[in-house]
């Protein structure tokens, strides 16, 4: 399992079209993959769970990946951040 704090740099948070390329990536893999805050977690892999997180910008996540490919999905994830 790994797990990484994560700072949200864009403008808009994680809004609908980042969000569904966020979601469109994770469900390329098949490690589990979840989106934690203070005041909940998420599958990852679901846009309507992503999107009612109502991540802001600056704002920090939690996110984990567990599976055999969870190396390869986490570098995959935080690079749509960068």
């Amino acid at each position: 399992m790994i797990s990484k704090r994560i700072t949200i740099p864009c403008e808009c948070g994680i809004a609908h079209h980042i969000a569904t390329q966020f979601v469109k990536t994770a469900n390329e893999y098949h490690s589990t993959l979840r989106i934690d805050r203070g005041d909940g977690s998420v599958n990852a892999k679901s846009l309507l769970g992503v999107l009612a997180m109502g991540i802001t910008k600056d704002e920090q996540i939690v996110l984990t990946a567990e599976g055999p490919d969870e190396s390869a999905a986490m570098e995959a994830l935080e690079r749509l951040f960068r």
